[in-house]
Order: C-alpha cells, then structure tokens, then sequence
C-alpha cells in the first residue's frame, strides 16, 4: 500500500490553483517499481550509465531494503522524481551500505546509528524546472526530522562525460571550501586520480552537489571511481543539527 504519508503538494507557478505534484514514500517492491523505471531512462537512457538489465528497470541488491521518495505529476500520475532511502536499521541488519560498496566507512561507525544513507537521486527531464527537486529535498528533511536521526550522507557524483577537467576542478573546489575532519574521512576502494586534470575557469557543478555544499555539507576524502555510471563520487554528510533551523523547517515544509 503506497504510503502518502505528508500530503505535500507543490505547484509549479503561483497562478495555478491546482497542485501539480505530490509527494510520496513508498517501501520496497512493486510501489517502487516506478522510480525504477524512472532512474533506467535517466541513468541508462539519457547519462548512459552500463545497466546490465533488460526489463528497464534500475535495481540493485539495496534496493529491496530502502525506502523510495518519489514525486508524481498529478495530471498525468507519473513518477518525475525519486530518491533512495537507506535506513540506519537495514546497514544494521547487512552489516554494511551501498556507500561501503565504494569506499572504506570504518571512521564512521561512531554515527553510524544516526546516518540516513541517500542515493539514486533523478529527475524526469521534462520536470526539471526546480519544484520537483525541491519536493524531495523536502522530503528527505521531513524525514530526518520525524525518523530522529542526526545525518544524512552518501555518494555525490560527478559525471565524467562532462569533461574530466571539469570533474577535476570540482573535487578540488569541494574539498578546499567543505572538506570535513581527517577523523572522519573515506578512502576509496578504487580512486580517481583528478590531479592529473587541469582546472577550468567556470566548472559546472551537479545541482545536487551544489545544494549539498551550500548546506554546509562536508566532503569526507578523495573520490572514488564508479565504472558503471562513468562517475567521480564524492561522500558527502550532511549534519542537520548544524543547519539553521529556519531552513530546515522551510526545506522540510513545517514552517
């Protein structure tokens, strides 16, 4: 049963009376099945991600232990948006994350029971116009606030076909302006050597890194290569607890 749990609805111009999104989390199985589909035809169709499946559909083996945030288009019930949501309880139950598939976690056992695990992120491109990311993003602090958990982290990728210099240039900004303690940094199982790249002048950074960033989320260590999707992945941890609390309330829609 699809659990619509807040209600939260968002219209895409102030004239409109009627919403044109709603948002929704739903568990595991066959309600996800449409955001699935949606990150095959993002990842797979469009970025070019190697997805090695034919029913077109983007699973993994997380998959059927997360929660998927998922955003519809009320005039046409699609699914345009989704985010994947990986408890604290399932990286309990596996002894180990999505993010661990990448990179050594050991420095953050210590939080470990409060880190809500978010990936997976995509957007249809029709409904990139700004209020569908910003539902999810309201999603995702709804429920860090309801669930109790203090951090929300995971993999902010880079893609590689937007030039490598680019991708470069990134990493370095992100880990002069946000690197995070060397207490808690990542190591990555396989590495990507940036250095060897030059900067540009003017790189244009992923959308959901740039907002991570800007919500004072921290960059912890080097970046691993994701040979699948063609990526530079960044961890990323975001502290709640060191967000302005007006902001918060505004993103999670409780204001």
């Amino acid at each position: 049963m699809t659990t619509n749990v807040w209600h939260d609805t968002a219209t895409v111009s102030s004239e409109s009376t009627t919403p044109a999104y709603s948002l929704q989390i739903v568990p595991a199985g066959p309600e996800a099945e449409p955001a699935l589909r949606l990150r095959y035809r993002v990842f797979a169709d469009e970025l070019g991600a190697q997805i090695t499946t034919d029913d077109g559909l983007d699973t993994d083996e997380w998959d059927q232990h997360c929660e998927h945030l998922m955003v519809r288009h009320d005039a046409t019930g699609e699914i345009v948006g989704t985010y994947r949501i990986f408890p604290p309880k399932a990286a309990r139950a596996l002894g180990r994350s999505y993010s661990s598939s990448e990179f050594d976690l050991d420095n953050l056992r210590g939080i470990s029971d409060q880190l809500v695990e978010v990936g997976r992120s995509c957007v249809d491109p029709a409904h990139r116009n700004g209020v569908v990311i910003g539902l999810l993003w309201s999603g995702l602090a709804r429920y860090l606030l309801l669930s109790g958990h203090r951090y929300l982290g995971g993999c902010a990728s880079i893609y590689l076909d937007g030039g490598r210099d680019n991708a470069a240039t990134i990493v370095r900004k992100a880990l002069r302006d946000n690197q995070g303690p060397a207490t808690r940094a990542v190591t990555p199982h396989v590495a990507w050597d940036y250095e060897q790249y030059a900067d540009v002048p003017k790189p244009t950074i992923p959308p959901l890194l740039r907002a991570y960033l800007r919500l004072g989320a921290q960059v912890l260590g080097e970046p691993s290569y994701d040979p699948e999707f063609n990526t530079a992945d960044l961890f990323i941890l975001l502290d709640i607890q060191a967000i302005d609390p007006r902001v918060l309330k505004r993103f999670a829609g409780t204001s």
